[in-house]
């Protein structure tokens, strides 16, 4: 079967809703595996790993600290869940509350941020760490690789660290700065396990935006592509790319939003396409105000970057979901999946999916609406595709209430 027949039936599916999927939870968290605010999936093949900002055999955290998990596959069906590493306040110098994913190196270590802890009394409950977890015949250990000061370094990391072939790590921290605005950093390893940081920019709200949420990417070019939620020409938040130069790094912003087009793209990690366009959502903003679809069509002759609206999300409470909180992900047939955190038949977000059309435009379709109860609800991030199954986290509902582990199947 060719590719245009493929995509061709993909569409034809999206289209009369003739595609039916299911729901399934591999995991519910408690107070004590897991909690809200879950972000991105980790997939290495086999076992799924992930960050929670709640949960864990610990106290004296805002409902405990945070840990970071492991989901495995069970020869008898279902999955299991260890606890890599529970985030302890006691040694406040190790972080706490991490919000975003996890990113793995050839060796399967694992890396991350926290959002709060690393000891810093620059910010409230610290300014925030880059962690690294190492497995070794005694279980699993963690190294602070960096505490942020909450200077011109940064503070509050949120996002799901990128790792280029020279194993430098890349971030965002939504304050800290030269102006206090946000940064973008990166983390290079040195002999003796030390890590040097760099600030690579400091936002200064216009034109280039403030506080990013979402993380950077590092596309076929070598480029930094990332988001920040506020600031840019119109207050709304940009899309940037950081191009590393002889002289240093510079900074040159692709969009900014205007409210129409969207606006405030939070925890959104920018997917690129193989001919350098690059997809996102925004939590807001568009027709209803309840968060759009964007693409950045890219012109290599001008090397520019054209905005176009894939999707504006209905009125509040509407079956087609309503306030985006993460990025979309792209299959090899160029269709988008992604989440809401609201709207669908519920009000407890939906997973859709968005599908070119003959005529040039874009249809969305709800594969799945969440009811808030033992399915999950208010589905927070990123999605990962494994073989036409759709794997993501929920931040409520469950058999706790903690959140879940779902995957969604099968999809076009």
């Amino acid at each position: 079967m060719t590719h245009k027949m493929v995509t061709v039936l993909a569409v034809f599916f999206l289209t009369t809703g003739a595609w039916a999927t299911t729901e399934t939870v591999l995991w519910s968290f408690n107070p004590s595996n897991g909690g809200p605010f879950a972000n991105d999936l980790t997939f290495d093949g086999v076992n799924f790993y992930g960050a929670n900002w709640e949960g864990g055999n610990t106290a004296g955290c805002f409902n405990s600290c945070g840990t970071v998990f492991q989901l495995s596959p069970k020869s008898s069906g279902g999955w299991n869940e260890t606890l890599l590493y529970s985030f302890d306040p006691v040694n406040v110098s190790d972080g706490s509350n991490p919000l975003g994913g996890l990113v793995r190196d050839k060796g399967g270590n694992l890396y991350g941020t926290t959002y709060n802890g690393g000891g810093s009394t620059n910010c409230d409950n610290g300014c925030g760490t880059v962690f690294k977890l190492t497995l070794s015949s005694n279980g699993w250990a963690e190294t602070v690789l960096y505490r942020f000061t909450g200077g011109i370094d940064g503070g509050y990391p949120y996002s799901t660290l990128a790792m280029d072939q020279d194993g430098n790590l890349y971030g965002t921290a939504y304050a800290g700065g030269s102006m206090g605005l946000g940064t973008i950093y990166q983390l290079s390893p040195g002999p003796g396990g030390n890590w040097t940081q760099t600030t690579l920019h400091s936002f200064t709200n216009s034109p280039d935006g403030s506080h990013p949420e979402g993380p950077v990417i590092i596309d076929k070019t070598g480029h930094l592509c990332g988001t920040t939620s506020q600031g840019g020409a119109y207050g709304y938040g940009s899309v940037y790319q950081l191009s590393r130069l002889v002289s240093g790094w510079s900074l040159r912003v692709l969009h900014s939003f205007n409210g129409n087009d969207g606006a405030f793209p939070a925890w959104v990690a920018v997917a690129v396409d193989q001919a350098g366009n690059l997809y996102g959502t925004s939590e807001a903003g568009g027709i209803n105000d309840t968060g759009t679809v964007w693409e950045l069509i890219y012109s290599p002759t001008k090397q520019t970057y054209s905005e176009k609206v894939l999707h504006s999300f209905g009125p509040q409470h509407g079956v087609d979901g309503n306030y985006p909180w993460a990025g979309v992900t792209i299959n090899s047939d160029g269709i988008l999946y992604g989440t809401t955190s609201q709207g669908g038949t519920n009000n407890w977000g939906t997973i859709f999916a968005l599908a070119l059309t003959n005529n040039g435009g874009w249809k969305e379709s709800v594969l799945y609406s969440f009811t808030g109860l033992q399915d999950g609800g208010q589905p927070g991030g990123s999605l990962v595709n494994v073989s036409h199954h759709l794997f993501g986290i929920a931040d409520g509902g469950g058999a706790d209430f903690d959140g879940v582990v779902f995957e969604i199947a099968p999809v076009p």
